[in-house]
């Protein structure tokens, strides 16, 4: 290709600034003594401080499994195309999170924490305060502790159930049988498998399009044309053509297969040397002896 043609490819950068960083922290181990039998360190080069993060760069190269594995670059494809849905949802998921530690705070703020012995509850996991209300929440959307929680909350004798047990206090902020079980079920069923699962649905929807547009079928014309063309550059119908003319072929095919222009008008410009050239690198046709067969391709 040259170096005109393989710095024209995103992943062929990224490999290029891998595979340079890595000579270059290959040679200051080596520099430094890393690999002989001496302590490390007694070479002519000072330790680098960041240089362990440098060799940990190197394992950025795996990225590159993402061209080639298809699944994989759809998987990827859809998450990026899901981050804007996502950030809606992950807005909605706070808005309701902040709803239901106000009314948890309202409701469950004055709970005894010194019911829970096995640290169910505590000052960092209760509705004591609002900013604790709102990582118990979140804490319970993975499904960790929320019943002894809700039990806890579910006392019907005042005296276990309330921290402060004085005055207008008593029964004031301890929840109950009906308040602590109808809260936690709800949030549970609510934030749990209601909000959470909207974050698979969009993924999912968004993979299933990417899919469908993977999969879309060429339309049986531009098979013919294919065909026609083909025959124009394999006279004798041996089935394969020098790999040289690719180029040409591309040229002479309509898109989806090529990138000729659709215009008949007999002053339009054909595709440029860099259109075919950015086409036929990502083109995944093997090369036999020089030749290019009819059915690979």
């Amino acid at each position: 290709l040259g170096p005109r043609w393989y710095f024209r490819d995103g992943w062929n950068d990224f490999d290029f600034i891998v595979a340079f960083l890595s000579t270059i922290i290959i040679g200051l181990d080596i520099a430094n003594g890393e690999y002989s039998c001496l302590k490390s360190g007694q070479g002519g080069v000072p330790e680098i401080p960041a240089l362990q993060i440098l060799r940990a760069f190197r394992i950025a190269r795996v990225f590159r499994l993402i061209r080639r594995a298809k699944g994989l670059r759809i998987m990827i494809q859809t998450l990026i195309i899901s981050l804007p849905a996502l950030w809606n949802i992950g807005v909605l998921i706070a808005l309701f999170i902040i709803i239901f530690a106000v009314l948890g705070t309202t409701a469950f703020y004055n709970t005894n924490l010194d019911q829970g012995i096995y640290g169910r509850m505590d000052e960092q996991g209760s509705y004591v305060t609002f900013d604790t209300a709102l990582w118990v929440l979140f804490r319970q959307t993975t499904g960790e502790s929320w019943n002894g929680i809700m039990y806890w909350t579910s006392r019907s004798d005042l005296y276990l159930g309330c921290d402060k047990r004085y005055g207008d206090y008593l029964g004031d902020g301890c929840g109950g049988p009906v308040s602590g079980v109808g809260f936690h079920v709800f949030w549970q069923l609510f934030g749990t498998y209601v909000l959470m699962q909207l974050f698979t649905a969009v993924i999912l929807e968004n993979f299933d399009d990417l899919a469908k547009e993977d999969m879309g079928l060429v339309p049986i014309d531009k098979l013919h044309q294919f065909v026609d063309v083909w025959t124009e550059f394999d006279p004798h119908a041996r089935e394969k053509i020098a790999s040289d003319r690719l180029p040409a072929l591309i040229g002479s095919l309509l898109p989806p297969l090529g990138v000729k222009s659709e215009s008949d008008a007999p002053h339009a410009h054909g595709p440029t040397r860099t259109d075919l050239m950015l086409v036929i690198k990502d083109l995944p046709i093997p090369i036999v002896n020089g030749s290019i067969r009819y059915k690979d391709t």
